[in-house]
């Protein structure tokens, strides 16, 4: 049995960005296999082919249609239609809208015992917005039995029915729709960065609006990336000091392939 990373990254440029590279490197450290899925046939640029990717990747190009669920999909269910989904004892949908600052070492280990026990399904934050669920941009189901189910509501799923459906419509259906089912299904839904948590940090400080007896809050990515948190959401870099910030909490491994933002 083997290990699975479906990365759906979207551009509109002809190269991947570096800092789409060096997630996807540190990806393939914890996967026996990363497949990236991305809307154009892009390529690395020539200082990248230089380096490669790792052996474990590989590159397919896909339409842009529903998001990264959409790309998720296709390449779900062609293990399904295939009869590999039981070759897999952990498989992770992952998305670009991410920066990688750290390793991710830390959330492997993290994951890895709970009690003596795994997670089955976990992720980097949890949110209680609409409904419990694991935020889609970093998503992982652990074990045959979690698996098999994720593999069963992609079955019962659809995804491209959800073409002309609004954004807001489609995360509903899926990002919160997959976390539900596996509840259902009997399974918790594990994250280290969660409402509590947050509260427990002295400098956190709420965005407007966050009602504190609600549970659910912020993404940890804009808000922990400085302190616990290995990534960054690209949506949080709005400025150009921001990036000079960013390269301050960066570790120097990621910080050169960082450099080039989608």
């Amino acid at each position: 049995m083997k290990t699975l990373c479906s990365f759906a990254t979207f551009g509109r440029g002809p190269v991947l960005p570096g800092n789409v590279v060096a997630y996807v490197k540190e990806l393939a450290r914890h996967f026996d296999r990363v497949v990236v899925l991305t809307n154009t046939c892009r390529r690395l640029n020539a200082q990248q082919s230089e380096r490669c990717l790792p052996l474990n990747c590989s590159v397919c190009c896909v339409p842009n249609r529903c998001l990264d669920f959409g790309m998720h999909w296709r390449l779900l269910t062609a293990l399904i239609s295939s009869g590999r989904t039981s070759e897999f004892y952990r498989i992770a949908l992952v998305n670009d809208s991410c920066r990688i600052l750290r390793s991710l070492q830390p959330m492997f280990t993290w994951a890895a015992l709970d009690n003596n026990a795994r997670r089955n399904v976990w992720g980097i934050s949890k949110s209680y917005e609409v409904a419990e669920h694991l935020q889609s941009f970093f998503l992982v189901f652990d074990g045959t039995a979690a698996i098999l189910s994720m593999f069963q509501f992609v079955s019962d799923n659809n995804v491209f029915e959800y073409s002309s459906r609004s954004k807001a419509e489609l995360v509903a259906a899926f990002e919160v729709g997959i976390s539900q089912h596996m509840i259902r299904e009997g399974f918790e839904l594990h994250a280290p960065y969660t409402t509590y948590s947050l509260r427990n940090i002295e400098s956190f400080r709420p965005m407007e609006g966050f009602d504190n007896q609600l549970n659910y809050g912020p993404n940890p990515a804009y808000y922990l990336w400085d302190r616990m948190c290995p990534l960054v959401k690209k949506a949080r870099l709005h400025f150009a000091e921001d990036e000079t910030v960013v390269s301050q909490h960066t570790s120097p491994e990621f910080s050169n392939d960082a450099a080039a933002v989608s």
